[in-house]
């Protein structure tokens, strides 16, 4: 499941694989985003009325950047663009509000220097929104 948490994160793994951890305090990195995003995905959709507000994606962030993963400074408008997708909106702001709850001690920097949460935590968040996504046929 950790590979998702790329997707949300990073908007850069469209691959299934686990990396080992960068060590922290890594430099940014002038390469620019190269994201591999679907086409359907690239659609915005309206949320519904009365659907919630978008995560807080300083918070969802915020370990990220006290790790000092290379691509940190990516990580805000990421979110913000798959919260904007409005694709399984519920299941993803279930997943940034606890990706938002979790200490730093709880993430690390991935070799593409995106930032992760660790196996064992938000996983049944994580579970909720990847099953979504593949009941809309998202990939």
């Amino acid at each position: 499941m950790r590979t998702l948490a790329f997707i949300v994160i990073g908007l850069a793994s469209a691959g299934c694989s686990k990396s080992a951890p960068e060590p922290s305090g890594g430099a940014a990195s002038a390469e620019p985003l190269q994201a591999d995003v679907p086409a359907r995905l690239t659609t915005k959709l309206a949320p519904s009325p009365g659907a919630p507000a978008g995560p807080d994606c300083d918070k969802v962030c915020e370990p990220v950047r006290k790790l000092g993963c290379r691509r940190a400074s990516e990580c805000v408008d990421s979110c913000r663009q798959m919260a904007d997708e409005g694709i399984c909106r519920g299941e993803l702001l279930r997943f940034y509000t606890c990706l938002g709850s979790e200490p730093a001690e709880h993430w690390e920097c991935m070799d593409d220097g995106t930032g992760a949460i660790k196996e064992g935590f938000c996983e049944r968040e994580q579970e909720s929104f990847a099953a979504c996504l593949e009941k809309s046929d998202v990939r």
